[in-house]
């Protein structure tokens, strides 16, 4: 079973495909970070069975890499990176000095958001994917408690998707003032993702003109594994962390994964059991 929707509920119907055997694939995020106690028996059901690879980083192999990091027997003590390339877009068009409003429209226009904007603004994706990164290395960790800083004040989350677009010129300001300061001090801005030390959190962070974070351009995602094995330098995965081409290619890699380890039924020498039902966000019976 596939799950390549935002849909919520959808963990309910991949238990139970999971209990009937199947492999799961999914590149949506939700059913992943539900609460706890749903989410304990999510992975009971799934074993080795369920792959998320597309659910951080896109076709980036993320989750691959942590999980050989944990395999291996190395200590994980940070992860760290820029997960968004929607919100890598906006801070690279501040780098460039345009206006807050004008980053977020041009983003809008180029179909890098969601039709409502605030869905990437909100900082709630990254927070996602970084408790998917938690989770994976065993942390019980509640959405809730990912430390998340919004693009805009909690006020305007109650406007309209017409009125929040009219309204982004009331955080230009803002915007090129917290630009300046970073400039003045040799950094840029960048949306950054955290897991260290039992915690999450994803809001702004300067870095200096030296890291790789500075670097990014676009979409690109960033991922850095700080372990006991790679304490000198980090284990860093960079590329593109969005796009339909990429995402696919991170799916397929999944199901892929999944044949290779299945026993072939009769008449099925692909191993994959013959069926690949791809949710539209129903309720399966």
């Amino acid at each position: 079973m596939v799950d390549v929707t935002a849909a919520e509920g959808m963990e309910m119907p991949l238990e139970a495909a999971l209990r009937h055997g199947w492999g799961v694939v999914l590149a949506n995020k939700k059913p992943l970070t539900v609460p706890l106690p749903r989410y304990r028996q999510l992975m009971v059901a799934a074993g080795r069975r369920l792959r998320y690879e597309a659910t951080v980083g896109a076709g980036l192999p993320v989750i691959a890499t942590l999980q050989t990091l944990l395999d291996t027997g190395d200590q994980v003590q940070r992860v760290e990176g820029c997960l968004s390339g929607t919100l890598g877009y906006l801070s690279h068009c501040l780098q460039e000095e345009m206006a807050f409003s004008a980053a977020v429209r041009e983003a809008r226009a180029r179909g890098y958001t969601e039709p409502d904007p605030r869905q990437d603004l909100s900082g709630l994706d990254v927070a996602r994917k970084a408790l998917i990164l938690a989770r994976t290395l065993g942390l019980e960790l509640e959405l809730g408690d990912v430390q998340v800083e919004a693009l805009f004040p909690a006020e305007m989350a109650a406007l309209s998707v017409e009125e929040f677009m009219a309204s982004l010129e009331r955080l230009d300001g803002e915007y090129k003032q917290r630009m300046a300061a970073a400039r003045g001090r040799g950094c840029l801005l960048r949306y950054v993702a955290e897991v260290e030390e039992g915690r999450c959190r994803v809001g702004w962070r300067e870095v200096g003109r030296g890291e790789l974070m500075a670097v990014l351009r676009g979409p690109d995602n960033i991922v850095c594994f700080h372990t006991a094995r790679y304490s000198a330098h980090p284990l860093v995965l960079i590329g593109p962390g969005a796009g339909p081409e990429v995402t696919a290619a991170g799916v397929l890699g999944d199901i892929l994964a999944l044949a290779q380890h299945r026993r072939p039924r009769a008449g099925c020498p692909s191993g994959l059991g013959c069926v690949v039902s791809f949710c539209i966000g129903r309720s399966i019976p």
